[in-house]
């Protein structure tokens, strides 16, 4: 699997990894789940390959919409 794109925050741990990947979309709150929707498969897919990568598992897989304020997890 050849995954490319840049993830704005990996914290790695002992035995976790944390995934946070912000968007800054001009996003009102209203239309925060419908973003989720399209860019979860994105987070997914760094969560897969950072999984394969460092042997651990992705606890946190969260997008944080700046324009909306909103963080949600996936």
């Amino acid at each position: 699997m050849v995954v490319q794109g840049v993830a704005d925050l990996v914290v790695i741990l002992t035995r976790e990894i944390w995934l946070i990947d912000f968007k800054t979309d001009e996003v009102s709150p209203r239309s925060v789940a419908a973003k989720v929707k399209i860019y979860g498969p994105q987070i997914k897919l760094y969560a897969a390959a950072l999984e394969k990568m460092f042997s651990r598992e992705v606890t946190v897989r969260a997008l944080h919409f700046l324009a909306a304020g909103q963080t949600k997890e996936v």
